[in-house]
């Protein structure tokens, strides 16, 4: 190393020391559970402008520009060359310059994928999906070229959203080319000036950003507590809109199916009661429960006994449990037809690609067994007995693992910053790929782990997981 990242790094050191001690000052005394819920998705700037950002990557500062993320960077956007299914071919990179470099070689190594969203294993080739999805590509091609208001709405398109709309228990439905949009570009049509946001301390930063681009009023009520809810509620409607007073045009709750950072399932039977008795709409975001809890793969609405018709609006995507890409919006048909006039990712956006959303019509047929077998149950119960299965061996281990049984989205608790490239670069020496998470996607000191399970996932895969060598040692 040369003279100016020694002195970098030293000096880094006790600015990182001091750091440390001024925020465990602050937060000193403070659950686990009020750690996470902390609304910092809404109170620190994402364009890098924040002094935390600037202290992670110190751009342009000491050592001309030593990153504090380049020391970590190998953990993140490793290459992959295969399918994301249960095992794939990660590419391996060498540096000779502290990460700021990092070349591909021709070497892959085969690892347990601990990290995709794969929940129901369609990413892989799938006997029905697959074929059904080649077809079409040889008959409408890659891509429609055009919006759907063009010429971008193929019979595959009409086709996917009766499919969705069935599947999830609504009239109607929508779908985009991009799940995050789905969020980012639907609530700003949906409410705008004189209107209110709340949401969830812990929502998704698509929902973050959507609701920043609305010009409602924001207000944001603590990670999954409905009484916390209440208040809120109660007082802003007491309040009035600021400075005039006057009655909110349009309430919307905003909530997810399953926190994606959290693994946590929403308390949703108490939400919508609330939701109800103070006549606010109720927007879920079903990105990571869709097709992966319930009886048969219908969501958060099916595991927790709650008709659709109570949720005004059902946001998901297709990313996870369908392998496929895009998003979907379902609700009454007057909230559809609405935004297929004014939503611009429907208005100005391409179309879902054709091929693509043939495989979301397949593979939610084998969900309902309309292909002529019981793969699809057998599929969501594997899921569950997977995701049940490597969660309580988890916690035997002595790790902290974050959310509820049933949900395959297992955060493991490292806190310390300094255990994630440890963490992840132990289990990758071991040929299992890890999702590793931080600051600013989390709060400063809440780092950790983000195991997705799948059930493409044989026991004796989760089994040589759990075996890894040294993995207990680490969270010590």
């Amino acid at each position: 190393m040369s003279l100016d990242v020694h002195i970098s790094l030293f000096f880094l050191d006790r600015i990182g020391f001091a750091l440390n001690i001024l925020v465990m000052q602050e937060l000193a005394g403070m659950t686990t559970l009020q750690l996470r819920s902390l609304d910092s998705f809404w109170k620190i700037p994402l364009d890098g402008s924040d002094p935390f950002t600037r202290f992670h990557s110190l751009s342009g500062g000491l050592g001309g520009g030593v990153f504090v993320l380049r020391c970590v960077d190998d953990c993140f956007e490793r290459p992959i060359c295969s399918s994301p299914d249960t095992w794939f071919d990660v590419v391996t990179r060498v540096t000779n310059d502290n990460n700021k470099i990092q070349k591909r070689t021709k070497n892959v190594s085969r690892c347990l994928n601990l990290g995709s969203y794969n929940y129901l294993g369609f990413a892989a080739f799938d006997e029905y999906c697959s074929p059904r999805t080649i077809e079409c590509l040889k008959i409408f091609s890659a891509s429609t070229c055009s919006t759907r208001v063009d010429g971008g709405t193929t019979t595959i398109h009409t086709k996917l959203e009766e499919h969705v709309a069935k599947f999830v228990g609504k009239p109607a439905a929508i779908v985009f080319g991009m799940g995050y949009v789905t969020n980012s570009a639907v609530l700003p049509v949906l409410i705008g000036e004189g209107g209110l946001i709340i949401s969830d301390s812990l929502n998704h930063n698509s929902i973050v950003n959507g609701a920043r681009g609305s010009g409602a009023t924001i207000r944001v009520f603590q990670h999954n507590k409905p009484s916390h809810l209440e208040r809120v509620l109660r007082e802003n409607i007491a309040e009035g809109q600021p400075r005039n007073h006057r009655r909110w045009t349009k309430i919307i709750v905003v909530v997810e199916g399953i926190y994606s950072m959290e693994g946590e399932l929403c308390k949703l039977s108490e939400i919508v009661a609330i939701c109800k008795k103070y006549k606010a709409y109720v927007y879920v975001d079903e990105a990571h429960s869709i097709g992966a809890v319930g009886k048969t793969g219908k969501g958060v609405c099916e595991l927790l006994g709650i008709d659709t018709a109570n949720v005004d609006i059902m946001m998901g995507t297709f990313t996870k449990s369908f392998g496929s890409c895009g998003g979907y919006i379902a609700g009454s048909k007057e909230l559809i037809e609405y935004l297929k006039y004014t939503c611009p990712a429907h208005v100005y956006a391409i179309s879902i690609s054709p091929p693509a959303a043939q495989q979301i019509i397949s593979a939610i047929k084998v969900l309902l067994g309309e292909d002529g077998s019981k793969r699809g149950a057998q599929k969501i119960a594997h899921l569950r007995e997977n995701s049940n299965f490597f969660r309580s061996e988890l916690q035997k281990m002595g790790f902290d693992v974050l959310g509820d049984y049933d949900s395959p989205v297992m955060p493991i608790m490292l806190y310390n910053i300094a255990k994630l490239p440890a963490f992840s670069r132990e289990c990758l020496k071991h040929n299992v790929a890890v999702v590793v998470v931080a600051f600013p996607a989390t709060p400063l000191l809440l780092a950790r782990a983000r195991i997705c399970i799948s059930a493409a996932h044989s026991k004796e895969d989760l089994i040589k997981a759990l075996e890894t060598d040294k993995l207990e040692a680490l969270i010590e």
